[in-house]
């Protein structure tokens, strides 16, 4: 019976964290908003003048779904500039720094394997096309403390 109400109060807690609310309580979004817009104002497009660093700090996020929110980024990031240049014919440059990587994108636990693989397939995708890393990107900085 202790362990039990040991149980129900964990989840309890965790339903009362505000960090779990996009989990537990997930507002509405308009779904007739594009990609593309959404990411244009997510990487500063929408101000007079374009952002060339953003910086997304990731340690509020609580560990037990950081894993999934990193690798969901990073994937994001990725189908992002695949569809954009089917799209417009042109890339959209953008280099993905990861502070601390070895905190999420480690290779001997496999609770990071989602986040894992995606940072391979962006890398892989960077290697296959020669797309440079520095010349006009955009960075992208994750940190994690």
């Amino acid at each position: 019976m202790n362990n039990l109400i040991k149980l129900i109060t964990r989840i309890e807690s965790r339903l009362n964290d505000k960090r779990y609310d996009l989990i537990f309580k997930p507002k509405k979004y308009n779904s007739s908003a594009s990609m593309e817009s959404l990411f244009r104002k997510l990487l500063g497009e929408s101000d007079t003048k374009s952002k060339k660093i953003i910086i997304i700090d990731i340690s509020p996020i609580p560990m037990e779904v950081r894993n999934s929110v990193i690798s969901l980024l990073l994937r994001c990031i990725f189908d992002f500039c695949y569809w954009y240049k089917r799209s417009r014919k042109e890339t959209y440059p953008i280099s993905v720094f990861c502070d601390e990587a070895h905190s999420y994108l480690n290779d001997k636990d496999s609770n990071f394997s989602a986040s894992r693989y995606s940072a391979e397939k962006i890398s892989y995708r960077l290697e296959e096309k020669k797309q440079p890393l520095i010349d006009n990107s955009l960075f992208i900085y994750l940190i994690f403390f």
